[in-house]
């Protein structure tokens, strides 16, 4: 379910940086993240999160649906 939530691009991102030991690295990360700027644009990253914000309003409806069938 996360997985749909948080959106791709940053867990990516997330899973790259996290890695990193040196600080060179992370200097280098966050350079490149620079360059590709289109990626984390504001107007990318709302489309996304509204996207997640949607699979997990989904979630809770199935939820609430199980919760209402058992009671």
């Amino acid at each position: 379910m996360n997985q749909q939530i948080i959106p791709k691009s940053l867990r990516n991102a997330f899973t790259r940086f996290s890695a990193l030991q040196s600080e060179e690295e992370k200097k280098e990360f966050w350079k490149e993240m620079a360059r590709n700027k289109d990626q984390f644009a504001p107007g990318t990253l709302d489309m996304e999160i509204e996207k997640g914000l949607i699979a997990l309003s989904d979630r809770v409806d199935e939820l609430l649906k199980k919760v209402k069938q058992a009671v």
